[in-house]
């Protein structure tokens, strides 16, 4: 005969084996106010016992301001509600909430409408709870009001999604899928109106993969979409500012086009996007956090001017960088900027760099430098400890063009020292401005003008000639030539050159064919005519 847990062993006509034959639940421990009591069943067969937890239920205050907020666990059911209106407690890592040394019956929590806090620590080591239910009447979650929540797996909020949004939200550290209004989560589309993204609104989120932001939204909080299973995301045209790993391992994130009017990415804003290998940064943006683009796909960057230092790590472990441009703004490249970037070989370095920090090209492949100073420019460079990758670079130095001496890049060699020069760049030639007096005629002594160049700052002068009226050409006498040269110069003649002080006859700041008139009036014998 078989018996209740194991097969018959005889080798031949083997039968299953025939499963406990219980008896009825008998009260053993009959459940109080304070504990939860049990029951026993019996096998008819092998005499095996079980026994189960005796329904209980067990409630209190966690209000905030005492019994406004109340509780209660069946623990048949494993169903914890908080009930009343206002806020309830914040508790502390050591300060536990009043069901805590129950939590190992808690399965689900709801949180009626009309509470507007989860507190601190609420729900924390709560280790067996899968699934809870938050009213849009709650506006604010405590720190850490789920922690070590390691089965918590669906989220069922009963207000709207621009409520959701405004929420400050606790840090949900375990994948999960969102109900808004009983609908699961997968597209959401922003109601217009709201103003941001709050702190944690997606985190973890795995239900959400496409997002639609409306003109509205400014900003997106810290850790907003992080670990969410967002694929595509359209940044509207009025955001200034991306939080501290908004974006944070979003793995499946592929394409991100960040609009010209964000000023701000934060740190490690899109940290781990591996997918991501396309996202522009725009002109606008002067600040570029930390570890920004970290472990990202993206293959070309150029930083816009405006951002004075790249932040420690923001290109570390792009593996398929291969270009990035620095504009003349950055003066500081920080610690792992570029650490293991491996397919980055050539980079151009600005002038206004004077400082590398540890690590910064560790792993990288650079094969040439290209600075835009001279070498001895780029030895005042304060350069770290593990760049071997941008000191054995072939170092490409540049010298600018001058008014009288051309420019050249020089390749020097930094292993052996060997330079040599091409790409040469004929002299500039003087960018002199306008002649100014510095010393004025008199009717007796010529006077000097002056003229500057504007790249050099040498200077040219020249005499004028003494303060004689109508001696255009500065002859020393007033005839026939200076109205000849008076008359080519207001017609434009561009090889001809008069002193205005001598030519202006009349007076009246212009030269113009009133002043040949009275010139030529004067040569006639024109008893009515004065030359100033």
């Amino acid at each position: 005969m078989p018996n209740c847990t194991r097969a018959n062993t005889y080798t031949a006509d083997k039968t299953p084996a025939a499963g406990h034959d219980f008896g009825a639940w008998e009260v053993t421990t009959p459940s109080t106010a304070d504990t939860v009591g049990t029951q026993t069943r019996v096998c008819a067969r092998c005499g095996y016992t079980e026994t189960r937890p005796v329904s209980a239920l067990f409630s209190g205050a966690c209000g905030a301001h005492g019994d406004n907020v109340t509780w209660s666990l069946d623990t048949a059911t494993g169903e914890l509600t908080v009930d009343g209106t206002g806020e309830t407690a914040d508790y502390a890592y050591f300060n536990h909430a009043p069901w805590y040394d129950l939590r190992a019956y808690i399965r689900s929590v709801t949180v009626e409408d009309g509470v507007t806090h989860i507190g601190s620590y609420a729900f924390r080591d709560c280790g067996k709870i899968a699934c809870i239910t938050i009213p849009g009447s709650v506006t604010t979650v405590g720190d850490y009001a789920f922690n070590c929540c390691n089965t918590l797996r669906s989220v069922y909020f009963t207000g709207s999604l621009e409520q959701w949004c405004g929420m400050q939200h606790a840090e949900l550290d375990f994948p999960h899928a969102l109900y808004v209004d009983g609908s699961l989560l997968e597209e959401a589309v922003i109601p217009d109106g709201v103003t941001s993204i709050g702190d944690h609104a997606f985190r973890y989120c795995t239900s959400l993969v496409r997002v639609t932001l409306p003109d509205s939204v400014t900003s997106i909080g810290r850790c907003a979409f992080y670990a969410s299973n967002l694929a595509s995301i359209t940044l509207p045209d009025s955001m200034t500012s991306i939080g501290d790993s908004a974006f944070g391992y979003c793995t499946g994130l592929v394409e991100v086009t960040i609009p010209d009017s964000v000023t701000h990415i934060g740190a490690s804003a899109f940290y781990d996007c591996k997918c991501l290998v396309d996202a522009a940064i725009p002109d606008g943006v002067t600040y570029i956090g930390s570890g920004a683009f970290c472990s990202t796909g993206i293959t070309h960057v150029t930083i816009p001017d405006g951002v004075m230092q790249i932040e420690s790590g923001t290109f570390r472990y792009c593996t398929n960088l291969a270009g990035v441009t620095l504009p003349d703004s950055v003066t500081e490249i920080g610690c792992a900027a570029f650490f293991e970037c491996e397919s980055l070989m050539r980079i151009t370095i600005p002038e206004s760099v004077t400082n590398i920090q540890n690590e910064a090209f560790f792993g990288a492949y650079l094969a040439d430098v290209y600075y835009t100073a001279d070498a001895a420019a780029w030895e005042q460079i304060e350069i770290g400890e593990e760049n071997e990758s941008l000191l054995y670079a072939e170092l490409h130095t540049s010298t600018a063009p001058a008014c009288t001496a051309g420019g050249h890049t020089a390749y020097t060699c930094t292993v052996c020292g060997n330079v040599y020069t091409a790409d040469k760049t004929p002299a500039a030639g003087h960018s002199f401005g306008a002649w100014e007096v510095t010393t004025p005629a008199t009717a007796d002594t010529a006077g000097e003008e002056t003229r500057v160049c504007t790249r050099c700052g040498c200077s040219e002068t020249r005499p004028t000639a003494r303060h004689l009226p109508g001696d255009c050409d500065g002859d020393g006498t007033v005839d026939l030539g200076d109205v000849a040269a008076l008359s080519r110069c207001i017609a434009g003649g561009w090889d001809v050159e008069v002193g205005t002080q001598n030519a202006d006859v009349n007076g009246d700041g212009l030269l113009s064919l009133r002043d040949v008139v009275l010139i030529r009036r004067y040569l006639a014998g024109g008893w009515d005519v004065i030359l100033l």
